[in-house]
């Protein structure tokens, strides 16, 4: 009878295990650009500073080469290990923020260790240095401090005062505590709720449950006090981190913890002078692996019981929620016309005011029209975005499902990029114009956003509709996300040849001119669009479809072939309403970014890992026809001096 019992104990202690790690997987991050440090601490032991041509800085030295690769590429987003032998020895621990990328994440230990303004220059000679930054975390040591939780508060992050503060501090109190003890238990250390408001916890993994749980609870203690009602906030030592949220949910990355290790220390760093970590511990194992089997059980009994009466608490965190009709029928004021917000393919969307202690603003989309296909894209708009979570993508929050009165509940942004690109003007106002360092960082949350879609989930997801008045901006112009997945599609991502659709869906301006012909979606259709975005914020321009014979041509492409035939500079070819004030090495990247885009074979666009790459300067762009061959080739031609961003050259 025992026997069964821990047989089944340890069947669901194993499914649970599961379960958690494949729920980690609904959300992935964006790219964040540069790395920002948050905080920094410079200390030495009291062996004194070390110096520049002793063992221990060359041994701190490799160690900071290796860490983003060990940490990101080797062992999923975490690592802490030791590089040296005896006095000269390196302690050293790096971990990825898990909201954002594994990309970011590298880019973060890369700035933070080896390049010319990393932590070594700005702590020259310390030798226990810590440093936080928004994308990572990096700390070193000639002393060992794993297992060991940091919990003084470094870094205190707020946002705007929230009306209603009461209520919220009374759901922070309950949801918190819930989420840290997630995170203490998982192997990962870090768990995220999926409902408002949403909280996030992680720890370093080197920290121990107990460890864990008490450094969390030092940065959430006193919640009324440490976290007023604001609508953001986050907290961090250099062990854990606490970050919140009402109304907006976080993207996040997935640890892959079949490369890591988490929970223990890494071993040792390989190559000359680093400790063997390897030795004769029999009888150790043997009393390890019994404690091991022991405390599985143990453990197993307990989630078995934990399950039982946090069933209901679980399903809780399972999503959006749905809402009745009546519900947001009141919440839109019965759909009237002066909460529409515009009107779709597949029906009208509304401003709506839910009933909610916050009195949480949102976006109701109306599908009027319920006809066959009608209900079909609702019910693939539900079964698709409900596992889309993503800074740079509109969250959806909520449904409902009486087939009689469809409705979708998003996130309420402010206006869309059309709105902000092409502003209606009253007569004697005079004309606002969208600047150009808002618009280079809206595109790179387009591309982190679209991105998502094609690379995040087993299947590439398809936006199918991809233009300006479908990029929504916050208030204060600080993030954009896409919207209207109306029109979205999955695809394998081994399928070579995407299946045929019977009716192009999108806006035919914005379409790619080979999906047209062939009745053929895949990734290249939207990275096609996105191009054509991407040229039109750069150049000011509206795309609009040109009929020649039995070819569809795209009057903005045509117009950028045309400049580019003529050695046309950036300053000629960016918006005239600019004015000249803007990046040209940025703009000059975003139009050569837009025209491989926007190339009539769909096997030659890069994919949109290449493009953010691209686009954040992390590889250069290559040439494409017609494209200048080389800045020497453009002086010759045209017998004309400038500086190299001042042309579009390769």
């Amino acid at each position: 009878m025992l026997t069964t019992f821990v047989y089944h104990a340890l069947g669901l202690f194993s499914c649970v295990c599961l379960l958690c790690f494949a729920s980690s997987l609904v959300s992935v991050a964006d790219a964040g650009g540069a790395p920002v440090l948050q905080a920094l601490e410079c200390t030495s032991t009291a062996a004194g500073n070390y110096t520049q041509d002793g063992a221990y800085a060359a041994n701190l030295g490799r160690l900071l080469a290796m860490l983003p690769n060990e940490t990101v590429s080797k062992n999923g987003g975490f690592f802490n290990g030791t590089v040296g032998n005896g006095t000269a020895t390196v302690y050293g621990l790096a971990m990825c923020a898990a909201d954002f990328s594994r990309a970011d994440c590298m880019d973060c230990l890369v700035a933070a260790g080896i390049s010319a303004g990393g932590v070594v220059k700005r702590c020259p000679g310390s030798t226990t240095v810590s440093a936080m930054f928004d994308q990572c975390l990096l700390r070193y040591s000639d002393s060992s401090f794993f297992g060991t939780a940091h919990i003084n508060i470094t870094y205190v992050s707020d946002g705007e005062i929230l009306t209603g503060r009461d209520s919220v501090s009374s759901v922070m109190k309950n949801a918190l505590p819930f989420v840290t003890s997630q995170a203490a238990s998982s192997p990962a250390r870090f768990a995220v709720s999926e409902t408002n408001p949403y909280t996030l916890a992680q720890c370093t993994w080197d920290l121990p449950p107990d460890a864990c749980k008490g450094c969390l609870d030092a940065l959430a203690a006193n919640v009324s006090a440490t976290f007023p009602a604001t609508a953001r906030g986050e907290r961090k030592s250099y062990s854990c981190r606490v970050r919140y949220d009402v109304n907006t949910s976080f993207m996040v990355v997935p640890f892959n913890l079949s490369t890591g290790s988490a929970g223990t220390p890494t071993s040792s760093l390989a190559g000359p002078g680093s400790v063997n970590s390897a030795k004769n511990n029999g009888p150790v194992m043997i009393g390890s692996i019994v404690a091991a089997v022991v405390f599985v059980v143990l453990v197993s009994v307990v989630v078995w019981l934990c399950v039982r009466h946090r069933a209901i608490k679980k399903v809780a965190l399972a999503g959006p929620r749905s809402y009745s009709y009546e519900e947001l029928c009141t919440a839109t004021d019965g759909f009237s016309d002066e909460r529409k917000l515009g009107q779709g393919a597949f029906g009208a969307v509304y401003r709506g005011v839910l009933s909610d202690p916050s009195q949480t603003l949102v976006a109701v989309k109306k599908i009027q029209r319920m006809s066959e296909a009608a209900w079909q894209e609702f019910v693939a708009e539900i079964r698709i975005v409900t596992q889309l979570k993503h800074r740079n993508i509109v969250d959806l929050m909520g449904w409902c499902d009486d087939r009689n009165n469809p409705l979708l509940v998003y996130e309420l942004m402010d206006r869309n990029l059309d709105y902000h690109l092409y502003p209606p003007q009253r007569m004697g106002e005079s004309e606002v114009v969208l600047d150009w360092k808002k618009r280079y960082n809206i595109i790179l949350d387009m591309a982190n956003g679209l991105q998502y879609l094609h690379t995040a989930r087993n299947e590439c997801v398809l936006h199918r509709d991809i233009k300006p008045s479908n990029v929504m901006l916050d208030e204060n112009l600080s993030c954009a996300k896409l919207c209207d997945f109306g029109l979205v599609k999955q695809i394998n991502h081994d399928e070579v040849t995407p299946g045929r659709q019977t009716t192009v869906i999108g806006t035919r301006s914005y379409l790619d001119p080979e999906c047209i012909r062939t009745s053929i979606v895949s990734a290249a259709s939207d990275v096609y669009s996105f191009g054509l975005v991407l040229l039109e914020i750069a150049c000011g321009r509206q795309p609009t479809m040109l009929q020649h014979g039995h070819n569809n041509k795209n009057s903005l492409v045509e117009w950028v072939q045309d400049s580019f035939r003529h050695r046309k500079s950036v300053a000629d070819m960016a918006d005239e309403r600019l004015k000249g004030d803007f990046d040209e090495e940025q703009i000059e990247r975003v139009i050569r970014v837009g025209f491989l885009c926007v190339l009539p074979e769909p096997d030659k666009r890069p994919d949109m890992a290449t493009v953010v790459d691209y686009l954040k300067g992390r590889s250069d762009v290559p040439a494409a026809e017609p494209y200048p061959a080389s800045p020497a080739t453009i002086h010759a031609a045209n017998n004309y001096e400038s500086s190299p961003v001042s042309l579009l050259v390769s």
